[in-house]
């Protein structure tokens, strides 16, 4: 929408003439309707007088996309760490244990091979999963600072068509999103519609809520609403928080409340939809349009109690779930890493250390060994700079793998 379009629409959903509209902003009725006719566009301090008078984000005022906000790309910073990790660590052991299985072929070593192949088999997943995601998260970040909405459907449609059976349903939630985006809501919700996983029907949140307050289904948007803000007030990213206050804003604005800058800041940039603006433009709701305040609670309380268990484990996998939970499932985590590891040496010491090439031994555990450094490295640095996530296990697992490898390598010189 352009700005004389948002302009026009606000006019018409508030009721005002054109007359009324420029006296309350303080303009001339011909200044106004250059504005609206896009010929011209207000000054930052007429675009502030609109921002107060209908208490919205002057971002959203403006045609184009607002630009990436920083606490976005420091989460696709995040992410891209926590996929550069994997990927090190996976090509050091496909690499290693693909060099021991071809070592072992050629010995005649059947036994051992086995193990060997049914664990490049492994990391070949797990390569292959690292490299998808570190490409995505590269698209994502491109897109966000450009803001082409109509190319990033474009791709997340290329994306769905390619996408693995295991990643189909996130490929479906960000293709709905992105239809949403250019105002294909028919298309949208037939994509929310195929959402099961509670994770990402969560995840989806506020592309549903904007949907469902297209519809008039107040109460279904204020459960969803409430949900949302019960699980990730205190969030795993500055998105999630992000997204709680621009949900707020939201159902403060719809209520007629008063709306906080710190609302409005996120607002700007999560709700820029066309769809968004206009319930925006529409606010504030009356009383008989906002009705269903405890069926939203009671939809809410249902919600939470039939996922908490499967919330509770996610959160526990990103740190931020109850001690309990979190230190059986890094025990769990650690000690599928030591079994995978007894595999890997029993395959290593197969080697046999009077062999007259004793460096192929060296440079299998030599892999295993940079995939051990790497986990170091990269659990410092998250360390270092955030304390509070939970990376001590990667640290000790990387150190074990690292200092074992090594030695195992030094005493095939033997």
């Amino acid at each position: 929408m352009s700005m004389g379009e948002k302009l026009r629409l606000l006019q018409e959903k508030h009721g005002f003439d054109i007359k009324t509209f420029a006296e309350k902003i303080g303009v001339d009725e011909a200044t106004l309707a250059s504005w609206e006719s896009d010929q011209s566009v207000p000054s930052m301090d007429e675009e502030k007088k609109i921002s107060d008078l209908f208490s919205l984000p002057v971002a959203l005022l403006h045609s184009t996309k607002t630009p990436a906000p920083d606490f976005l790309l420091r989460d696709l910073a995040k992410q891209k760490r926590n996929g550069v990790i994997l990927l090190i660590v996976s090509a050091a052991f496909f690499l290693g244990f693909l060099t021991l299985f071809v070592y072992e072929i050629l010995r005649n070593e059947l036994a051992t091979s086995i193990i060997s192949v049914l664990a490049v088999l492994l990391f070949l997943v797990f390569l292959y999963y690292s490299i998808l995601v570190l490409a995505t998260l590269v698209s994502v970040k491109k897109f966000a600072v450009s803001g082409d909405k109509k190319a990033y459907l474009a791709w997340c449609l290329k994306r769905y068509e390619r996408s693995p059976k295991i990643t189909k349903e996130r490929s479906l939630l960000d293709l709905g999103s992105a239809y949403l985006d250019v105002d294909e809501l028919d298309k949208a919700r037939n994509c929310m519609a195929g959402l099961s996983n509670p994770l990402l029907l969560d995840a989806g949140s506020l592309p549903r809520i904007e949907l469902d307050l297209d519809r008039g289904n107040y109460a279904e948007a204020k459960g969803l609403y409430l949900s949302y803000i019960s699980r990730h007030r205190q969030g795993r990213s500055e998105s999630e928080t992000a997204t709680c206050l621009a949900l707020d804003g939201l159902f403060h604005l719809l209520a007629g409340e008063m709306v906080s800058e710190e609302e409005k800041k996120d607002m700007g940039y999560l709700l820029d939809s066309p769809l968004a603006f206009r319930i925006l433009a529409s606010a504030p709701w009356d009383a008989s349009k906002r009705e269903g305040e405890a069926v939203a609670k009671a939809m809410s309380e249902a919600d939470m109690a039939a996922n908490a268990k499967t919330f509770a484990t996610f959160d526990a996998m990103a740190s931020q779930g109850e001690h309990k939970l979190q230190g059986w499932l890094s025990f769990s985590w650690a000690l599928s890493i030591v079994l995978m590891l007894v595999c890997f040496l029993g395959a290593s010491l197969s080697v046999d250390a009077n062999d007259s090439r004793p460096l192929r031994n060296m440079w299998v555990l030599a892999f295993a060994a940079l995939g051990g450094l790497g986990v170091i490295i990269f659990g410092a640095i998250i360390k270092k700079k955030e304390p509070g996530d939970h990376y001590l296990p990667a640290i000790i697992i990387g150190s074990i793998v690292m200092t074992i490898s090594i030695l195992l390598s030094l005493t095939s010189l033997a």
